[in-house]
Parts: C-alpha cells; sequence; structure tokens
C-alpha cells in the first residue's frame, strides 16, 4: 500500500508500518490546488510517498 502525505504526517504514517520512503513530488500541493493549505503552522508544499507491505 502506497501513502501520500505532508511532512507533518509523516511520524504517524512511519509508526503505522509505512517505513520505505519512495519518493518527493516537490511542489505538489501548490500546483495542484488553488488556495494554500496548511497542516497546523505548516504550509503544505511537497508530497512524501511512503509504502507498506501487506500481509496476505
Amino acid at each position: 500500500m502506497i501513502v501520500g502525505t505532508t511532512e507533518n504526517n509523516i511520524p504517524f504514517y512511519v509508526k503505522q508500518g509505512f517505513d520505505k520512503y519512495l519518493k518527493t513530488v516537490k511542489n505538489f500541493f501548490v500546483d495542484n490546488y488553488n488556495e494554500e493549505l496548511f497542516d497546523g503552522d505548516l504550509k503544505c508544499s511537497d508530497m512524501y510517498y511512503y509504502e507498506k507491505f501487506l500481509k496476505k
């Protein structure tokens, strides 16, 4: 399973087992949303992708 998240949420997803970093998409939120997005006090700009292998 792959998730994309903001910088602030990386620790949450790592604790959930998404421990394999895949890539960063620079300016994802800036380029894809008309209004500025914030996660707490942090302005969202880049999307960070992490992967978790699920049990069968």
